[in-house]
């Protein structure tokens, strides 16, 4: 019997151009992820942007074929903070159907733009139950300049609606905690800092990693993202090239071994057992 820990690989397919690049190099490089995680013998969490799934479909049946798990990354990539009820809800109909449409399956999952499930937006909870949705990954617990519900449990939970929440495993860095098995953080991570990142999680915590297409699309002219300051968004552009060995190195750590997709997790759990968290 082993005891190493379970390392989910996930991947969060969006247009960070917000349609500005015709050249649709989200496609190019998520399937290059998604071909390196295959040689690493690793299943993954596709969380793809509504909006993209009708230019996506041959990569979301290749997705399907390899094993791979399709979930909704929102309707379009806008924070929910910035959604209503009355909005949202047809949105979310439309791109949940679209996207089994797509992948002749059920879609299970669900992950908010940039960790925008926080207290404010808690009401999507129940609007995720009521669309049959069973499980969420979209709180990071911790305090964060953009989102973040930092009084949120670290480990996997039940909001009262029933849906699953899979938070963003984070660790201690000083004063802070941050989400360092994906995005930003694991390219600026010296890859040597990785297994020691893993054991400093706790052991009850669900961990996962997230990868974006342009994380490892070193080819890519400098790019001003939306929203973001110049500082943020030259972070952003640079450390991309070792990307795909940073997750090499965290796929083969010592102590880990890659995990199923994420609704296979859940499927695994006792929803009985999983603390029910209600923000104040």
């Amino acid at each position: 019997m082993t005891n190493a820990r379970s390392l989910t690989f996930t991947l969060d397919l969006e247009d960070h151009t917000l349609g500005s690049n015709p050249a649709c190099r989200y496609q190019t490089n998520g399937r290059a992820i998604l071909e390196h995680l295959e040689k690493l013998g690793a299943r993954a969490t596709i969380f793809i942007v509504g909006d993209l799934v009708s230019s996506c479909r041959a990569l979301i049946r290749e997705a399907v074929a390899s094993g791979h798990e399709l979930a909704l990354h929102s309707a379009t990539h806008t924070p929910l903070t910035q959604e209503s009820g009355a909005a949202l809800r047809p949105k979310l109909v439309d791109a949940k159907s679209l996207l089994e449409d797509a992948a002749g399956e059920a879609v299970s999952g669900f992950r908010a733009p940039v960790f925008s499930l926080t207290a404010d937006t808690v009401w999507v909870s129940d609007l995720l139950a009521e669309l049959d949705f069973k499980y969420s990954s979209s709180v990071l617990p911790a305090a964060n300049p953009l989102f973040g519900l930092p009084g949120a449990p670290r480990a996997p939970f039940a909001w009262p609606s029933g849906i699953i929440e899979l938070p963003a495993p984070v660790v201690h860095l000083g004063p802070l905690r941050i989400p360092a098995l994906g995005g930003i953080y694991l390219r600026y991570l010296p890859g040597l800092l990785q297994a020691a990142v893993v054991r400093a999680i706790a052991p009850e915590v669900l961990l996962w990693s997230y990868i974006h297409p342009y994380d490892i699309d070193d080819a890519e002219p400098y790019f001003r993202f939306p929203g973001t300051s110049a500082a943020m968004s030259l972070l952003l552009w640079r450390n991309r090239r070792a990307t795909l060995r940073k997750i090499e190195q965290l796929a083969g750590s010592s102590g880990i071994e890659t995990g199923a997709p994420m609704r296979e997790r859940v499927e695994a759990m006792e929803p009985d057992q999983l603390q029910v968290f209600e923000p104040d």
